[in-house]
Order: structure tokens, then C-alpha cells, then sequence
């Protein structure tokens, strides 16, 4: 992915900064070693001691201290894990994110998509303008509209909901990203210190690691899942422009 300057939105700048972050630290930890674990266990034990058991990791870090490959993989395998939870939330918050701007900013989306509403008694009792009723529709949208159980389910349903052209579907792509976010919901009804395997979908085929694999093996997962990463940023910013370019701002609404 071209990671040089290209103009997008506030929301594009915020997933910029969580993609860069998570690429960066996943890569990273991808590359530690069981001496390096242990060498960090022995340091916390020395610079933080008694208060190990305050913070609920003692356990681990003795775990680390006596068998550093275990705690290697375990470390490894957490920070995947750990990853794919981060990816989901990120680009769910994205694409409300960006719903919420297209409706801050163009009358005729809030028009198009307030007529759905009626304007209670109560609604204008509780709020002292008529921009805080409308920032209150806002927020009811923008969560209706990128809800769903997988990632292709909330990209249709925004972009459904803002009548974008059929251009922004990338088959191949969503069958990847849907293997994330089926991870994801695995990861997040199951006890993680029992999950042995994490199996993802490239565009090369399955892509999967187990706990218990090798460095080299870690390495080439961690190298597949960022290219997914990078694939899945030049796709929502090219969908984020597509956006803005169908709802230019004509009447903006500023969050309080």
C-alpha cells in the first residue's frame, strides 16, 4: 500500500493512525524471541516485584522465567488474536464514522434520510435546537446503517444507505475481510487460552497459524495478514472518497 499524501477525511486520517499502529506493533512482536521474553519476565520481576501479583500477571511472567518458548508463543499468538479484535472495531467505528460525516455534511442525505422520522413532543422538549435533534438522527443512522455480521454485510448496508454507485464492491477482498470478522466473533464468545488455531482467508487461498508454530511461520502469517490490512485501508479510502464525491458539503452540522 502507497502510504505517501493523498487528501481524505478527518475519518481516513483516524484509520490511518490505528492501521499504522497495529501494523507496527503486530510486526514487531512477530519477531521476539524466547530469550527476549524471558529477558523481559526477569526484568518486570526485578523493577516491578511484589506488585506482579497486584496486576494479575505473576503467573505469566514465572511462566516465562521457567520455559521462555512457551511464553513466546503465547505472546505471539495473543498479539494475533489481539490484532483481528482491533482490525474489526476499527473498521466498524470507520464506517459509522464516516456515515455520520456524509450526514453532517450534506442537507440532501439528511433530508433523503430524515423523512423516515417524526419529531417528537419529547424530542423537542429534551434538546435546545433544532441542530441537536438533528445530530440526535444522525447517531441513530449511522448505527443502524453499519450494523452486521460481517464485514460485507456492513459495507452494503452503508452503502446502500448512501446510494453509492455499484463500484465499491471488491468480492475478493470481502471474503477476506469476512474471514476476519469471523475470527473476530469466535475470539470474542470463546476462552482465547484455548484457541489453538486462527484461520483467515487471503487472496491466495486459507491462511492459517497455530500456537504452537514456528518463528518463520509467524513471520509469513504476520507478513499475509498485513497485506490484508494494507488492502483493506486502500479499499476504505478509496470508498471514503467515493462518499464525500456523492454527498458534497452543502450545509454542515458541527458535533458539540
Amino acid at each position: 500500500m502507497n502510504e505517501e499524501f493523498t487528501s481524505f477525511s478527518a475519518c481516513s486520517a483516524r484509520l490511518m493512525g490505528s492501521f499504522i499502529s497495529l501494523k507496527f506493533s503486530l510486526s514487531c512482536i512477530s519477531q521476539i524471541t524466547p530469550s527476549e521474553t524471558s529477558g523481559w519476565a526477569a526484568r518486570l520481576e526485578k523493577n516491578v516485584g511484589n506488585k506482579l501479583s497486584d496486576l494479575g500477571v505473576h503467573g505469566r511472567i514465572k511462566g516465562a522465567l521457567e520455559n521462555g518458548e512457551f511464553a513466546t508463543e503465547y505472546i505471539k499468538f495473543s498479539a494475533l488474536t489481539n490484532a483481528i479484535m482491533s482490525f474489526s472495531s476499527t473498521t466498524e467505528y470507520f464506517i459509522k464514522d464516516i456515515i455520520q460525516l456524509c450526514l453532517q455534511r450534506s442537507s440532501k442525505l439528511r433530508m433523503h434520510a430524515f423523512s423516515q422520522f417524526e419529531i417528537s413532543a419529547l424530542m423537542l422538549e429534551n434538546n435546545k435546537s433544532i441542530d441537536e435533534i438533528k445530530l440526535h438522527l444522525v447517531q441513530r443512522l449511522s448505527s443502524t446503517y453499519s450494523k452486521g455480521g460481517s464485514f460485507k454485510d456492513k459495507i452494503t448496508k452503508a452503502s446502500t444507505f448512501l446510494i453509492l454507485d455499484n463500484g465499491w464492491q471488491e468480492k475478493q477482498l470481502f471474503k477476506a475481510l469476512d474471514s476476519i470478522f469471523t475470527m473476530r466473533n469466535h475470539i470474542a464468545h470463546n476462552n482465547t487460552d484455548f484457541l489453538e488455531t486462527i484461520e483467515l482467508q487471503s487472496n491466495e487461498g486459507p491462511l492459517s497459524i497455530k500456537r504452537s508454530s514456528s518463528s518463520e511461520e509467524f513471520t509469513n502469517f504476520t507478513i499475509k495478514f498485513v497485506e490484508i490490512l494494507n488492502e483493506a485501508y486502500a479499499y476504505l479510502i478509496k470508498w471514503d472518497k467515493q462518499c464525500l464525491i456523492r454527498w458534497n458539503a452543502d450545509n454542515f452540522i458541527a458535533r458539540k
